[in-house]
């Protein structure tokens, strides 16, 4: 163990994990969810850690709310909240009449993703 402080993901690669995906920010849920999903679906397609991480942030920068189906995502948000989540009805809404924007484009969403260990 260094004497220096090594932080989360240094202390997961300490432990054994071969590779560490983590976020240098706090991150949208749905973005997260979406983005690390994707990054699986290329990962056990083939591809290595880095690569695989770099396109899934391609990809969600770059897929529309209908791509993504993020209308039905924050109607099931809403539904799981019992009608509390008023931002995620006005989020579903919102998706349902504009299916061609780009949500997640701004690299706030997906950029701070890294991948530390061996990628």
């Amino acid at each position: 163990m260094p004497d220096e402080f090594i932080g989360l993901p240094g202390a997961f690669i300490e432990a054994g994990a071969p590779t560490v995906i983590s976020s240098l920010w706090p991150v949208d849920d749905v973005s997260t969810k979406l983005l690390i999903a994707q990054f699986y679906r290329f990962h056990f397609a083939g591809s290595d850690v880095a690569d695989s991480l770099r396109d899934a942030q391609r990809w969600l920068s770059r897929s529309s709310a209908a791509t993504l189906d993020l209308a039905a995502e924050y109607r099931r948000i809403f539904e799981a909240s019992e009608g509390m989540d008023i931002d995620a009805r006005d989020l579903a809404s919102h998706y349902e009449a504009n299916p061609d924007v780009i949500p997640f484009s701004r690299p706030f969403y997906w950029a701070a993703f890294i991948a530390t260990g061996a990628c």
